[in-house]
């Protein structure tokens, strides 16, 4: 089934056009909707890590991901496809659907369990500048993401340590 076109699906999703950015100038190996990205930054993400990050995402049913064809240390997951209808891109808290959060905690389990390092994310939409910035764990990360509470133009800089097992049982 073809797809609505992009005007009508901004308009059944309350939420306004794409702007300019590195997702509306094509720069992504991947689909990935041109408007609510998640954006992962990490000195540690080069063009072979990505690669296996975007692969092994689609085994597991995870929100997609992807790098950019150019920049090395940044990479993207697809936060556009995990959003409710009663999303808006002007609130202080993203809304996604229980389908939606169980496919970007799958992502965030595969980035922390290849980035032992700090790292950041950030879900906004494309152009928005950061609003903020909080240190969080990574099992906060990941409660963040399953309380449905993750934050608007927030950059979070997530801490070095591994998720703990009790954290990865956990839906």
């Amino acid at each position: 089934m073809p797809r609505p076109t992009m005007v009508v699906w901004f308009a059944l999703r309350k939420l306004r056009p794409p702007s300019s950015g590195p997702c509306a100038s094509n720069s992504l190996s991947a689909v990935i909707a041109p408007d609510l990205v998640v954006t992962v930054r990490s000195p540690a993400l080069d063009r072979d890590l990505t690669k296996r990050l975007e692969f092994q995402a689609r085994e597991v049913g995870a929100a997609a991901i992807s790098g950019t064809r150019t920049a090395v240390g940044t990479m993207y997951v697809d936060g556009h496809s995990q959003l409710s209808d009663d999303a808006d891109w002007n609130t202080s808290l993203w809304s996604f659907t229980e389908e939606g959060t169980a496919r970007l905690v799958k992502a965030v389990d595969l980035i922390c369990s290849h980035l032992l390092g700090e790292f950041s994310i950030e879900a906004a939409w494309v152009g928005d500048p950061t609003k903020e910035t909080q240190r969080i764990s990574r099992g906060g990360l990941r409660q963040l993401i399953l309380d449905n509470r993750l934050g608007n133009r927030i950059q979070y800089l997530v801490e070095a340590q591994p998720l703990s097992q009790t954290d990865r049982a956990r839906p």
